[in-house]
């Protein structure tokens, strides 16, 4: 699943996903098994992306997993496609009872 910015376009996210496993020699590319771009949910921090995709050997599965999200990362820093952290925001009271002496 990744995770991007708010105000990231839509289009060019969807785009930068596929073209990620594009070249992947690793990834099938045919008509019924073509790989695609789920938009999952909208998170607390970030638009949440799914890019779903098979390959021809399933046992060097995460190798080919570890090359694709390198080359997500590489995308996606080249296009300033940013992947958010998560944010917490505290509210500190700054009058606490008993401080009015």
């Amino acid at each position: 699943m990744w995770g991007v910015d708010y105000s990231s376009d839509l289009e060019l996210v969807d785009k930068c996903l596929l073209a990620a496993v594009e070249s992947n020699s690793e990834i099938l590319q045919t008509e019924e098994n073509k790989p695609f771009v789920r938009f999952v949910n909208f998170g607390s921090s970030a638009l949440e992306f799914q890019l779903i995709f098979w390959s021809y050997n399933l046992f060097r599965i995460e190798n080919t997993k570890s090359m694709i999200r390198f080359e997500i990362a590489r995308i996606f820093k080249e296009q300033h496609i940013t992947i958010p952290f998560n944010q917490v925001v505290i509210h500190k009271a700054t009058d606490t009872p008993g401080d009015n002496q």
